[in-house]
């Protein structure tokens, strides 16, 4: 069928016509650019009409802008391979047999990708310095140092490993329930909502079906195998993520990696299996699996505006079709890779209607101007889960309405958005003079009929702040909370690392905030939390009736000279905590003459599966210090060089 628009030009008020006419010849039941159905989004021609004419030339340009975008979309499907079969067959599912299909490995979890090859790997971390907790996040800022922060487009490296990165930290919480569950090194990768999320993990697995060896050069496993002797996967996670918004932050006064640092508490458990992983949120059934996941009382119980707030973590990264079957990006091209409040001005000050994805699942594509990307070459999408924040029921899937707020209102709310260093609207950087305007700025022309899709929002009364019409009151859970985060990115930063914190630390049991400061205890016999079975250790379980007690002991704080008082010639054991410090034992109750030859170091790891800084008597007190139990005063010194 060909479909012709007729009209006036702007200029010469001569009559043009626009025609789009698909060819009838294919090869091997591929599109090509000679043989290009219409798929019709914002203009939606009624089978059997051929011809529609249009004096209004507001109408007949906004047509052709459809018809050029339609184009150039076609032209990626074509890129992709899509087949007319395919095309067809799309059209004919039903919405359920978009799911992707799940890993035909079962019950692959992810401590059986993130292995640990030159350690034993802990169970719990026992203890964790303000530098272990910075090593670990410096290693991972190398990585995503490598990938640059080049975004052409649909690519950009840095914002895939950085999105994947997050999904993984937050998927492995976002399973809390009924005090189970939660931030503890658990993710079931035949679960379809983490396929994908191996090859951030660890790309090399053979153990994953659809792992690839090329998306990155380097993983998080690289990073693991340093550390994992030492500290828990559940707690690695947590880091990593840390790591990655960290590292794209682009605030100017708030700065993630220090604050981060601040707040992280370690301890937590990997769980032995993920059997009863609860399933994710669907994007489908939108604020209804929001609430099951973020608010109910047996799961993370967040408010809503708490829940909006964590949900900002969607300003990095995209959907990838071969993944969730969703696709796009929930931010442009030039904040995919930053982490900031762009997610939320995206939200309410672009034009959003429902689309058909190229993985086949119902979405929120943008319907809008998009000057910002007329060729429509970097795709941007929002899912239910997302809208449902500001729009009160609204899907993909039933829905036939068109996501937008009032540029005036908007402006009134300290709400905006730049491109190119001018104000942007729906993507245009035109200044609308009334509410038709901006309608078709965000909402695309009117259809063949001449009416207009009709907004998500509510129509409420005339305010000063708009100009030629209502304001639009969106009325969804979260709609406050996401225009106060549009408007002040900070806000939005303090209340998400609060969130955050809560969510990563919900039923992970009794936390202990990193060692920044030097600590050493002192024991008469053995530390806390010698494990039994440890192989150097053997005979002395065995003359100790196998356990270990700790007899009298006594904690050093601060650096300096300290007087063992009581345990002065009874000191068997050291433990000695904290960033870059050291210990030197004196004879003397205060500290003068010469020390032993060597400190014991809180770096230095004296014996396989104990944790670092720590002696005992069968790994050798006298070796380091010279005796056993002939230590009257220690002092204590911190220093670091890196």
């Amino acid at each position: 069928m060909s479909v012709s628009f007729k009209g006036v030009t702007e200029n010469t008020h001569r009559a043009v016509i626009r025609t789009v006419k698909p060819e009838t010849s294919s090869h091997n039941g591929m599109i090509t650019k000679t043989q290009r159905p219409v798929v019709r989004k914002v203009v939606r021609p009624v089978g059997g009409l051929a011809e529609y004419e249009a004096s209004d030339q507001t109408t007949l340009d906004g047509v052709a802008v459809a018809l050029h975008v339609l184009e150039k979309r076609m032209d990626l499907l074509e890129d992709q391979n899509i087949t007319k079969a395919d095309h067809v067959a799309h059209f004919a599912r039903t919405p359920q047999a978009y799911d992707p299909v799940p890993s035909p490995s079962p019950h692959i979890s992810l401590q059986q990708v993130m292995t640990c090859s030159q350690h034993t790997a802990v169970e719990k971390t026992i203890y964790m310095s303000c530098d272990q907790y910075e090593s670990i996040v410096d290693e991972i800022r190398a990585i995503m140092t490598e990938f640059g922060n080049t975004v052409t487009n649909n690519h950009s490296k840095l914002a895939d490993f950085a999105g994947c990165t997050l999904r993984a930290a937050g998927h492995d919480f976002m399973d809390f329930r009924d005090n189970a569950g939660g931030s503890d090194g658990c993710l079931r990768f035949e679960d379809p909502d983490n396929k994908g999320l191996i090859n951030c993990l660890n790309g090399n697995s053979t153990v994953v079906t659809d792992a690839d060896t090329d998306s990155f050069n380097k993983s998080l496993h690289s990073v693991y195998q340093n550390h994992c002797g030492v500290v828990s996967l559940a707690d690695f996670i947590v880091i990593a993520g840390e790591a990655v918004m960290g590292f794209t932050e682009v605030s100017a006064t708030v700065d993630l990696k220090e604050d981060f640092k601040a707040s992280f508490r370690y301890g937590r458990t990997t769980s032995a299996t993920c059997a009863n992983n609860v399933a994710l949120p669907n994007p489908a059934n939108g604020c209804a699996d929001n609430e099951q996941t973020f608010l109910a009382s047996n799961a993370l119980h967040l408010s809503w505006r708490e829940t909006a707030a964590l949900m900002g973590v969607h300003t990095i990264g995209k959907a990838s079709p071969e993944n969730s079957g969703f696709s796009g990006w929930w931010q442009d091209e030039q904040n995919v890779a930053r982490f900031n409040n762009n997610y939320y001005i995206s939200i309410v000050n672009h034009g959003w209607g429902p689309e058909d994805s190229v993985g086949g699942k119902k979405q929120w594509g943008r319907i809008d101007f998009r000057h910002d990307d007329p060729n429509s070459l970097h795709p941007e999408m929002m899912l239910n889960t997302d809208m449902c924040l500001v729009y009160t029921n609204v899907t993909a899937e039933l829905s036939n309405c068109c996501a937008w707020e009032r540029l005036g209102d908007l402006q009134h709310m300290n709400i905006t958005e730049t491109y190119e260093n001018k104000s942007i609207f729906c993507g245009s950087t035109d200044n609308p003079a009334d509410f038709a305007a901006e309608q078709l700025m965000c909402c695309g022309p009117p259809d063949l009929y001449g009416v207009s899709m009709g907004a998500c929002a509510h129509e409420g009364s005339a305010t000063s702040y708009v100009t030629g019409g209502a304001s639009l009151v969106p009325q969804g859970p979260a709609t406050d909370a996401v225009h106060a985060f549009a408007g002040n990115e900070d806000l939005w930063l303090g209340e998400f690392k609060a969130v955050w914190k809560l969510a990563t630390e919900k039923g992970a049991g009794t936390l202990t905030a990193l060692q920044c400061e030097c600590q050493v205890t002192v024991y008469e016999h053995w530390p806390e939390g010698i494990p039994s079975g440890l192989s150097d250790l053997a005979a002395a379980e065995q003359a100790w009736g196998g356990r270990f007690p700790t007899g009298a002991k006594k904690v050093l704080t601060g650096i300096g000279n300290h007087s063992l008082g009581t345990l002065s010639n009874l000191t068997s054991s050291v433990k000695i905590q904290g960033d870059c410090c050291k210990a030197y034992a004196y004879t003397t109750a205060d500290c003068s003459g010469a020390p032993a030859d060597h400190p014991i170091e809180s770096e230095v790891q004296y014996l396989n599966g104990l944790p670092l800084g720590v002696v005992t008597p069968a790994t050798g007190l006298a070796s380091v210090w010279g005796c056993n139990d002939c230590a009257q005063c220690v002092k204590v010194t911190q220093q670091c060089t890196r």
